[in-house]
């Protein structure tokens, strides 16, 4: 068998190794520039994760017509998680909105659990409709280190929704309000189990 010269095969393999090079440059270009570690793989409008600079642009979003847009600003303001993102969900839940977009606001302010939410969740758990109530009474539980948070939860107590006066019974129980035994005790006595739990972590 003729050999083949070593040149021949030296430059077939560099002519290999230049095209392998040529078509993985093709396909990062085709997938942009890489993305650094650490760097935030979330987008908005094509760009990474949200920021202060951009509170103003995603709170105009509360406005819009369309429900899904509002829902994405929701969850924007939620992963900016400053206290700035309170006053607009605030200004949308008093603006009297659907029953989707209440619960995603009050949600979103249980997630971020802030005090400046405390009068705007006050005010919501006066709601006419139960799941509102309830999801407001859950959003102050969630609030740590304020004093207002006990008595709001106490007033729970005496909601008409029997789960409502459950969930605030036991929510007392978990935030540690030894203050609020004593309407705990009244409160087991009308039934309500929950407070029976919240007594025994007390």
């Amino acid at each position: 068998m003729r050999r083949v010269p070593s040149t021949l095969v030296c430059t077939a393999i560099a002519l290999a190794l230049g095209l392998t090079a040529a078509s993985a440059d093709a396909q990062q270009a085709r997938r942009g520039p890489a993305r650094r570690r650490g760097q935030p793989a979330a987008s908005v409008e094509g760009g990474l994760a949200p920021t202060l600079e951009e509170l103003p642009v995603i709170a105009a979003r509360l406005r819009s017509a369309n429900a899904d847009e509002v829902r994405e600003a929701i969850t924007l303001l939620t992963i900016l998680d400053d206290d700035d993102t309170i006053a607009p969900l605030s200004e949308l839940l008093r603006s009297g909105q659907n029953d989707a977009i209440t619960d995603a606001a009050l949600e979103a302010l249980q997630r971020l659990a802030m005090p400046q939410a405390i009068d705007v969740l006050t005010e919501f758990t006066h709601h006419r409709r139960a799941g509102a109530r309830r999801r407001a009474y859950a959003a102050i539980a969630a609030i740590r280190n304020d004093r207002r948070v006990p008595s709001l939860l106490e007033q729970g107590l005496r909601d008409s929704e029997r789960s409502i006066r459950e969930e605030c019974a036991e929510s007392l129980g978990r935030i540690g309000a030894r203050g609020s035994l004593e309407m705990l005790f009244r409160t087991f006595a009308r039934g309500v189990l929950g407070a029976g739990e919240a007594i025994g972590r007390l």
